[in-house]
């Protein structure tokens, strides 16, 4: 008996030992994140790791559960949000004024549609019988509204799937780094793409978020096979972040992305050995106030569109065009308007 009940006690005081270890575990990772996510805003993946970690180790810490949520939210995996707002939910409930709202979300983008329509309507249901509340964590009834519709237009549209399937492209375009953004001729046998690969990389740093500064690569098609990427070099790629935007459909003008001013579009053409040093588009595009990050030309290559978040339009970022005149210069924008933009 005196046997039994010393391994009791001992078993009991390792459990506790575990629960203290796996708290102050917890609360370490907490403090990294924190300090992480409020100093390097690049590194939001390693923040939100750690703010999973800290919410496994400790399911009862309502903060570390809603950043992790939050996060996801705002990074990729988006429906794993779930698990994390409704333990928010279920031990602090008043935590968020908008926590059934997000929660939807969730739900929302893992097409749980039904459920998500409950929970936007749940909140839809406290915002108006709260009007003059204005706290920071407050979605305008609009946006709900919006999702709503979304989630109607969503059921509607998983009745009728259509036939495609999507097969990942060899080795010679992906790398094991986030390789994204590609733009192909109208021909389809070049493909331009930015990576943040570490192979071939014009440099050997990281930026903030440990991960390599982004450089425009190319492939070429030859006999129906992508041939492997290359860097596309000087004077596109620098020792900083470089990315492409378009492509015009011979190939021959790349539209790319730079830090200018809050953000504008540049072009470089191909003479058939080696591409221009990037010129900035035009002011009648770009706007050094605000940001212009992507555009899309014409097969004529007369019209150009693209996006802005200049103020004037229906809200956030809007699609504008602008085209050329008889003599080829770009000489009037205009936003598409609310029935594209809203």
């Amino acid at each position: 008996m005196k046997t039994l009940i010393f391994l009791a006690l001992l078993v009991t005081s390792i459990n506790i030992r575990a629960q203290v270890d796996s708290l102050t575990l917890s609360l370490e990772y907490m403090e990294q994140a924190d300090q992480i996510y409020r100093q390097q805003k690049e590194a939001i993946e390693i923040a939100k790791e750690l703010y999973i970690q800290a919410a496994t180790l400790d399911t009862s810490n309502v903060k570390a559960n809603w950043m992790a949520g939050k996060l996801y939210l705002e990074t990729i995996n988006k429906d794993r949000a779930v698990e994390y707002l409704l333990r928010v939910k279920r031990q602090k409930p008043s935590y968020r004024f908008d926590i059934d709202y997000q929660i939807g979300r969730a739900h929302h983008y893992g097409l749980d549609f039904d459920t998500a329509i409950e929970y936007y309507k749940r909140y839809e249901k406290k915002i108006l019988s709260n009007p003059r509340y204005r706290g920071r964590d407050r979605t305008p009834p609009k946006r709900v509204k919006r999702r709503l519709l979304e989630c109607e237009n969503g059921k509607d549209i998983i009745t009728r799937p259509a036939r495609y399937s999507i097969e990942a492209l060899n080795e010679n375009i992906n790398s094991p780094w986030p390789d994204y953004a590609p733009v192909l001729n109208k021909k389809g046998d070049v493909m331009i793409f930015t990576s943040r690969r570490q192979e071939g990389n014009t440099s050997a740093d990281v930026d903030k978020d440990n991960f390599y500064f982004e450089d425009v690569f190319i492939s070429r098609k030859t006999n129906g096979e992508w041939g492997p990427a290359e860097n596309i070099g000087e004077p596109i790629n620098t020792r900083y972040h470089d990315s492409n935007i378009a492509l015009s459909a011979d190939g021959n003008r790349l539209y790319v992305y730079k830090d200018e001013g809050r953000g504008d579009i540049y072009y470089s053409d191909y003479d058939g050995t080696t591409w221009s040093k990037p010129k900035f588009l035009t002011n009648r595009i770009n706007s050094s106030a605000y940001s212009e990050n992507s555009a899309t030309e014409t097969s004529t290559s007369d019209v150009l569109f693209y996006t802005s978040n200049r103020p004037g339009g229906e809200g956030g970022i809007d699609i504008y065009m602008c085209i050329k005149d008889k003599k080829g210069n770009w000489y009037k924008s205009k936003s598409l308007g609310p029935v594209i933009n809203t």
